[in-house]
């Protein structure tokens, strides 16, 4: 203990407040990261189309893959995470409790949308649950219309395959700088970039999480009340079967991801 004690005196670590880190960041690259920049994109072309296609007849938008559109309202979001479940090993040990890792999971994530005036967002969440658990009428068909499946006395639902409905998400988080032309990272002129060193000088200014065979669980009903207005937002629960993470840095106006660097460390050796 009085080891470490005397480190945080030689380091100087109590000099930096916390509420100082962002003004003294530019100098010393300790800038914390903000939690409103962001961007959330459902990539619907990673199905065999037949979703995509579902999507657009049933509120056809102004762009052919409806994750472009739905990305402008994406209000609130959450950086995946995981956990694993652990056994434990009584008796290997005298008196100890061995405790191991046997089963990795990602827990659902929430994603929340504001809703357009004409309800796009809830057309868009509620059609992908019909694709997926759609409804059939007598005769095995969908119906011609809506008020044809309300009228129907034997309706019944039928799951489609996990391949048809689960798409690929990116949940990105930004630093300042990826956004300013004057503070981009860039690599110092006395550098060289295949060395290590140059690599671990140049953090990476945007982190992206690749969720896949992500979606919808539930869409969370939207409260309306008397009152004052409020603008209406849509939460959705998502689930994914893993993710994958790519960090962004810039050389210059050359976007670098990290898994392209040779010399990156590899966490696999």
């Amino acid at each position: 203990m009085a080891k470490s004690s005397q480190n945080v005196i030689t380091e100087k670590r109590y000099y930096v407040p916390s509420w100082e880190l962002y003004n003294l960041g530019a100098k010393n690259s300790i800038v914390p990261a903000f939690n409103n920049l962001y961007d959330v994109w459902i990539d619907f072309n990673t199905t065999s189309g037949n979703l995509k296609n579902f999507l657009n007849q049933h509120r056809p938008n102004t762009t052919s893959n409806p994750g472009d559109y739905m990305a402008l309202f994406c209000s609130q979001a959450v950086l995946p995470g995981s956990d694993l479940q652990v056994g434990e090993a009584r008796g290997l040990r005298q008196g100890v409790v061995s405790k191991y890792a046997y089963y990795r999971q990602f827990p659902d994530i929430q994603l929340v949308f504001f809703t357009q005036q004409d309800y796009y967002t809830n057309d868009l969440f509620n059609a992908w649950l019909e694709f997926i658990s759609p409804t059939y009428i007598a005769g095995g068909g969908h119906g011609s219309s809506t008020r044809e499946r309300i009228d129907a006395t034997a309706s019944y639902r039928k799951m489609k395959y996990p391949e048809e409905y689960k798409c690929k998400v990116q949940i990105s988080a930004f630093s300042r700088e990826a956004f300013s032309d004057n503070n981009k990272l860039i690599i110092q002129a006395n550098q060289d970039f295949d060395t290590v060193e140059a690599n671990l000088s140049v953090p990476p200014s945007t982190i992206t999480y690749n969720l896949t065979g992500a979606f919808p669980r539930s869409v969370v009903s939207a409260p309306l009340q008397y009152g004052g207005a409020q603008l209406i937002q849509t939460t959705v629960n998502l689930t994914y079967e893993n993710y994958y993470v790519d960090r962004i840095s810039y050389e210059g106006d050359q976007k670098k991801f990290e898994s392209d660097v040779t010399a990156v460390r590899n966490p696999f050796a």
